[in-house]
């Protein structure tokens, strides 16, 4: 529980600092994202590919 609370004090403290940006920059991405999976596109029976 510790390690969630300090990972969640972290996170405000890089909101606060990056709140209001004026430019998206690679240094304020690479701060606030840790990683982006993609998935492979997995279609329903109706032939609709399904979000979750």
């Amino acid at each position: 529980m510790e390690q969630t609370e300090t990972d969640a004090e972290k996170w405000v403290e890089l909101i606060k600092q990056y709140s209001n940006p004026t430019e998206r920059t690679t240094e304020l991405l690479n701060t606030l994202i840790k990683k982006i999976v993609v998935h492979e596109a997995v279609k329903g029976t109706d032939g609709v590919c399904a979000v979750s």
